[in-house]
């Protein structure tokens, strides 16, 4: 049933990508128009396709997709405490990295600058970092090789961080973690994630009974003002694409029974966390 639903997700996803779906149906609704059969038609849905690619030059309408999902747990002040910590990999580009030997990450490496920032400032706290490969057709080498050696960069702790390196997606990143750490009552785990995930992550780890702390970084929007355009096409329509993934990923782990609510909102810590009394790190 695992594989059946990251299969199926895949293939879903490879067909309704906002950035392939538009490219294709303006391929098709050109080739159309040059048809007199379909000429009539097809000029229209052309001028329509056209003018989204314009809205998204001049709105970057992905902002509007993008700021719910980044405003919906708000960033926290440190804790007084910690007892272990769950990152979630993403962007690690390790296939990049084995081959030149140099740690590559894209625009999720502030999940990683957090973690190594979580363990400086909790010497008391373990560390969990999930990510294997999210691509069927290479399973190796995985996101944790990278994430390893980079922290080691950082100058993280290795000793106190341990590596999943077999999930393919966030519901077996949080899984196979769960397994790993074996969270008591009483513990506070905090969950480090992009910001725009946090909703679907949150969702999933409450599913599992796992209450955690979350710990957004790595945003994409500003929380209650537009960003002004440049004009970068390419870049704004991946922006929509990464958006509308995660509106994608909330409705279908609710419907596969795998997060505890549709769009997960913010809820009070425990009043029993076991935390010895002392100030906050500074």
């Amino acid at each position: 049933m695992a594989d059946l639903f990251f299969f199926a997700s895949k293939l879903f996803w490879l067909a309704t990508a906002p950035d392939v779906l538009w490219l294709v149906l303006l391929i098709l609704a050109c080739a159309a128009s040059g048809l007199p059969r379909f000429r009539r038609r097809a000029r229209p849905a052309v001028a329509v396709l056209l003018g989204f690619g314009v809205l998204v030059i001049v709105a970057r309408p992905a902002q509007f997709l993008a700021r719910p999902l980044e405003n919906r747990f708000p960033h926290p002040a440190w804790p007084a405490c910690v007892h272990g910590i769950l990152v979630l990999g993403g962007g690690e580009k390790p296939r990049i990295t084995e081959a030149r030997s140099v740690p590559q990450i894209d625009g999720a490496a502030p999940r990683l600058f957090a973690a190594a920032e979580l363990l400086r400032r909790y010497p008391d706290a373990q560390m969990i970092f999930a990510g294997g490969s999210g691509n069927p057709l290479e399973p190796d080498p995985s996101e944790a090789s990278t994430a390893k050696a980079l922290l080691e960069q950082l100058g993280a702790d290795l000793g106190r961080v341990r590596f999943e390196d077999r999930s393919r997606n966030t519901w077996e990143n949080e899984v196979n973690a769960m397994a790993l750490a074996d969270p008591q009552p009483g513990e506070r785990w905090v969950l480090v994630t992009s910001a725009m995930h946090m909703p679907r992550a949150v969702g999933i780890a409450r599913r599992l009974g796992w209450t955690m702390l979350p710990w957004p970084v790595d945003y994409a929007t500003l929380p209650d003002a537009m960003l002004v355009s440049e004009g970068h096409f390419a870049k704004y329509l991946d922006e929509v694409s990464v958006a509308a993934r995660e509106w994608y990923g909330l409705a279908a782990y609710r419907l596969a029974g795998r997060s505890a609510a549709l769009f997960p909102a913010p809820e009070p810590e425990p009043a029993t966390i076991s935390c010895p009394a002392q100030k906050p790190p500074a």
